[in-house]
């Protein structure tokens, strides 16, 4: 199971001081956002266009499910809590309505792995340069979700990255980190240090 709290989570969250007890009392639902309610600037961005409101109809429905898997588990409604805070903040992005589509895309991808909706997938193991060599680093791909991901796991640290475009192999990316591969090698660009990969 994926750590949410890790640093090497890619979905930013922000702290929220937010009573448990409201938390539970006004957790997010499986509706997504009633349009005929919306007030916040970036609700009313959302639900004039048509595939930001696809992404959250299709959020509501992958959190609900989520949920009955972790049977309404309080830390993960206070997960949820967090991404719709470090969501809303895309109003204030250059592009806010690219920054909406990738973060619901990726707290979508996110939610389908880790509450266990799609099936785990067979890790592919590297050895890198600049890493310890007896901490076991994997990448496991996800071609199912959309867009494809991969979940990739140094020791007890994992980051959810997801398939942007390259001008060459396959390159998935996440807040400060990227994973490139081509065959069986890798290039690790995390917090700004490069580290050629191996498979093993």
């Amino acid at each position: 199971m994926i750590n949410p709290t890790s640093r090497w989570t890619a979905v930013a969250c922000l702290a929220i001081a937010t009573p448990l007890a409201l938390i539970s009392a006004q957790a997010p639902s499986g509706a997504g956002i009633d349009c005929a309610k919306a007030t916040s600037t970036v609700e009313r961005l959302i639900c004039k266009d048509k595939e930001l409101g696809s992404l959250d109809s299709k959020l509501a429905d992958v959190y609900a499910q989520a949920m009955k898997n972790w049977k309404g588990d309080a830390d993960q409604l206070a997960a949820q809590w967090k991404w719709i805070a470090s969501r809303d903040v895309c109003v204030k992005a250059k592009e806010p309505r690219v920054c909406l589509q990738s973060s619901y895309q990726r707290r979508i991808v996110e939610l389908q792995i880790q509450s266990g909706l799609l099936k785990a997938q067979k890790a592919v193991g590297y050895i890198c340069g600049g890493l310890d060599p007896n901490v076991p680093f994997t990448a496991s791909f996800y071609n199912e979700t959309d867009p494809p991901s991969a979940v990739v796991t140094y020791g007890t640290e994992q980051v959810i990255a997801i398939l942007e475009p390259a001008a060459s192999g396959t390159k998935y990316a996440a807040t400060d980190f990227e994973f490139w591969t081509h065959q069986s090698d890798a290039l690790l660009t995390r917090s700004g240090k490069q580290h050629i990969c191996k498979g093993r």
